[in-house]
Order: structure tokens, then C-alpha cells, then sequence
């Protein structure tokens, strides 16, 4: 079990660092708490403090940058909106299936797995294209 030796840096481009740092961070404590649960270690409920707090950290990055498309038109603001719908409604039904199963396999990993993997293509992609938008609004007083 584990990160299986994913890339846990930012991807560096305009003011996401921080905000990627903090949601690997938790990715991380995550994984921590999962492995020694898988080793007899804490209690199901240890998961699910970091799992909420993971979800409302996304649920608020997405809310400020879909703000910040909606003040400025953001052309393809729609489906950088639809990948994060998507983000989240995965993380939701992984929490939810944990929830109700309690299941350690590799359930709860795989969403690590796949929101490391996700969120390192759309920083790189869509956020990277909006930030560079934005600051060029900023820079041009347009929008």
C-alpha cells in the first residue's frame, strides 16, 4: 500500500504552490494514517477526519478559482468548471464508500493515486492556462 512513488511535489507555475502544497499534504497524512490502519495500527476513524478535510480543501481551492473565472470571463471557464464537478464527485463517492464499508484495499489508495495523477494534469493544463490569463487581465485592466 501507499503513494507507489508518485511525483508529491507542485507543479510550478503562477500562485498554485501553496495551495498544491497544502492538498498534498494531506494526500500524504492520508496515506500515512491508511498504511498503519492497514497494519493494525489507529481506527477507521482516523480516515475520516483527513478524508472530510481533504474534500472541504478542494471544494474551497475550486470555489476561488471558479470566483476569480466567473469576475474576469474566462473563456473555457465551463470545462475547467466540469473538471473540478468531476474531482469532486469521485472524491465524494470514495469517501462515501469508505464510509459505509470500511474497506482498506486498495479503495481509498486508488483515489490518492488517481487525485495525484488528475491534479498534477490539471494544474498543468487548465490551471496553468487560466492563471496565465488572469495575471494577463491584471497586467491589461481588461475583464
Amino acid at each position: 500500500m501507499g503513494l507507489q512513488g508518485l511525483d508529491l511535489e507542485p507543479v510550478e507555475h503562477a500562485g498554485m504552490q501553496a495551495t498544491q502544497e497544502a492538498e498534498l499534504n494531506l494526500l500524504r497524512q492520508l496515506d500515512r494514517l491508511l498504511v498503519e490502519r492497514a497494519e493494525g495500527e489507529g481506527s477507521d476513524r482516523t480516515v475520516d477526519e483527513p478524508l472530510a478535510e481533504l474534500l472541504a480543501h478542494i471544494e474551497a481551492h475550486f470555489a476561488e478559482e471558479e470566483r476569480l473565472m466567473a469576475i474576469h470571463p474566462f473563456p473555457p471557464t465551463e470545462a475547467h468548471s466540469a473538471e473540478h464537478r468531476h474531482a469532486i464527485a469521485a472524491l465524494r463517492r470514495v469517501i462515501g464508500t469508505w464510509q459505509r464499508e470500511r474497506d482498506l484495499t486498495a479503495r481509498v489508495h486508488a483515489l490518492s493515486n488517481e487525485h495525484i495523477a488528475w491534479m498534477r494534469r490539471h494544474v498543468a493544463t487548465m490551471d496553468y492556462v487560466t492563471a496565465r490569463f488572469l495575471v494577463m487581465v491584471q497586467q491589461t485592466g481588461r475583464g
